[in-house]
């Protein structure tokens, strides 16, 4: 598409002449181009302006034949401008990823900072070692399923952070009496998964306490204490494997790398870091999220979670994966479990109750009437084993349980609804 530029004298309206541009009808006629450009614009300018001597134009659009040669450069023109356009779309694109990807490692980093700040302010830095006595009696502390962040609230049954708190020390004074009967000088924690509880179902949010993030390390200060309380008298080492509900995935998962995405592992490592400084604490490393062999008082011990069996044939169920591990040429002496909150011990395993004790899925779901418990086992060098089944379900005579500092708040204040701090 063209134009021409077409010249008419106002007072007879006589063609003047055609011209390309403007400019080339002012310099011909001695006009200002842009005095004659603006008679163009609507009838109201078709008038005798002095500027224009009388003169006044018309723009004349035409169809322009393209050569052949400048259709193709014009292609090759808009060709390129299409792929510089991509280019600087990709470009763009590219640029915003960067951006928001240096952004979140710059969050990252942040609070990576302040919580390795965290922890080591928290440190536990007082431990005793114990003497440990050759041939005596090891003791194994089972900790399983503990659901921390569950919150219930029915006929016979509550459980929170406080309640798993007093129900935690419980424990711990009832296996320092039996352990001391036993002259142990040497303990196992076992920690057989499902720590926290999922946060994946609706359910299960409604339910929780608080946020994941923020009660794993309330879950994992108050396991640091308990480990602190029987180091008093026992010298400690700890063990953990991954259970189902605390994964951080939506499926179950067998890989270690993707089995060990679990708080169960998270909260271990946390351990691991507030109890660094503590000689009398040796903390094991994780060697498979799903299946922990540990020699203990030279009994091979198997430890897992118990999800993956079929627990109305329990029996059944331990021998094929004592005879799984036996064709590798490891002969397991005890299978330590969960999964299932309710305690039942035989002679090759021991599988642990709850810490929550009874809630509407156990009762409605799985018709389980349960009772919070959990295990604890001495291990003799010749072989025996003894297991308890320690009922926590009642707390009455523990007045102080342990709490975390994580959990502590200074919003004291409620006016019209509204939290507020007063300082």
């Amino acid at each position: 598409m063209g134009k021409l530029i077409n010249v008419y004298e106002y007072e007879s309206g006589e063609f003047v002449g055609q011209y390309s541009t403007f400019t080339e009808a002012s310099r011909e006629l001695g006009l200002c181009a842009s005095h004659l450009r603006k008679t163009t614009l609507n009838p109201k300018n078709k008038i005798f302006r002095p500027q224009t001597k009388g003169y006044y134009a018309e723009v004349e659009f035409i169809e322009k034949e393209i050569p052949k040669e400048d259709e193709d450069l014009y292609d090759k023109i808009f060709s390129l401008e299409k792929s510089l356009q991509k280019a600087r779309d990709e470009n763009r694109l590219l640029r915003k990823t960067k951006r928001e990807n240096n952004r979140s490692h710059n969050v990252l980093e942040k609070l990576n900072e302040e919580l390795v700040e965290i922890l080591e302010n928290n440190k536990f830095k007082n431990s005793i070692v114990h003497e440990s006595l050759d041939g005596n009696a090891w003791g194994i502390v089972q900790l399983s399923d503990l659901h921390g962040n569950e919150t219930v609230d029915i006929v016979g049954n509550k459980f929170n952070f406080e309640v798993m708190g007093k129900r935690l020390r419980l424990k711990v004074l009832k296996d320092i009496k039996i352990f001391q009967s036993y002259g142990i000088k040497d303990i196992l924690i076992v920690m057989s998964g499902d720590l926290l509880n999922s946060s994946r179902r609706l359910e299960e949010i409604l339910l929780n306490a608080e946020n994941s993030s923020k009660a794993q390390f309330i879950v994992a200060d108050m396991l640091s204490q308990v480990v602190i309380e029987y180091n008093k008298y026992f010298n400690v080492t700890i063990s953990g494997i991954c259970g189902n509900e605390s994964r951080l995935t939506q499926d179950i998962y067998y890989t270690k790398q993707i089995a060990s995405n679990n708080f169960d592992y998270t909260i271990k490592e946390l351990m691991s870091r507030n109890l660094s400084d503590c000689p009398g604490i040796r903390i094991l490393e994780t060697t498979n999220p799903n299946e922990e062999l540990i020699k203990v008082n030279d009994q091979m011990m198997l430890v897992c979670h118990g999800h993956n069996k079929k627990h109305a044939n329990l029996e059944s169920e331990i021998t094929k994966t004592i005879g799984k591990w036996a064709k590798k040429g490891i002969l397991i002496r005890h299978v330590i479990l969960g999964h299932i909150h309710s305690v039942s011990n035989g002679s090759n395993y021991s599988r642990s109750g709850g810490l929550p004790g009874d809630n509407d899925y156990n009762f409605y779901a799985l018709n389980i009437s349960g009772r919070a418990s959990q295990n604890s086992l001495i291990v003799h060098r010749n072989g025996n084993i003894d297991t308890i089944g320690i009922d926590l379900q009642e707390y009455d005579e523990i007045e102080n349980g342990y709490t975390s500092c994580f959990k502590t708040t200074n919003i004291s204040k409620k006016k019209d609804g509204y939290l507020y701090h007063e300082i």
